[in-house]
Parts: structure tokens; C-alpha cells; sequence
């Protein structure tokens, strides 16, 4: 099975959890990576906003995430020749406080 194909998974096919153990963010878990859109990115990252405020993520660690997420979609774009990179314009989150 080729990549475009294959389900993206993020940090965890199942997304995020809160400090209760029950779902806060939806995962990419979902998409195939032809799928994703700058949409579902500026989303995931407006729900990161919670667990990072709650102290249960650094936002280096999230920035980490993103990192990856950018050198897999620039990756498909190039492979698959998809139309746009569904990170881009997106920027890391601040970490001037930590």
C-alpha cells in the first residue's frame, strides 16, 4: 500500500487525551494524507491550545509534532503532487514563556 493510502497518524491515531483520560483533541488518525488541509491543521492547533494552557504539553513538544507533520505533507506534495501543503503559512506555538 503507497503512502497516500496509508492513514496519517499524529501523535496518536486517537489524538489527545485530557488529564481525565477522556479525548480533547482530534487526532489525524482519521485522514489519509492526500486528505489533509490547512483546515484540519489550523484546527488541530486552535484544540492544542487547551492541553498546552492545562500544562499537560510543553509547546515545544507540540512544535515537535509539527515539525514532523511539515516534513510528511511537504514529502506528499512532492510524491503525490497534491495541490497545496496543508501546513503551510501555519507557525509554531510561542515558547518564549517556558
Amino acid at each position: 500500500m503507497d503512502l497516500s493510502r496509508k492513514r496519517f497518524l499524529d501523535h496518536g491515531q486517537g489524538g489527545t487525551s485530557n488529564a481525565a483520560g477522556q479525548p480533547a483533541v482530534t487526532g489525524f488518525g482519521e485522514f489519509f494524507v492526500d486528505q489533509l488541509r490547512v483546515g484540519h491543521v489550523e484546527r488541530w492547533k486552535d484544540e492544542m491550545g487547551t492541553p498546552i494552557q492545562a500544562g499537560l504539553y510543553a509547546p515545544t513538544t507540540v512544535n515537535t509534532w509539527l515539525a514532523i507533520l511539515r516534513v510528511v505533507m511537504k514529502a506528499a506534495v512532492r510524491e503525490f503532487d497534491l495541490p497545496k501543503l496543508a501546513t503551510e503559512g501555519d507557525r509554531n506555538f510561542d515558547t518564549s514563556g517556558t
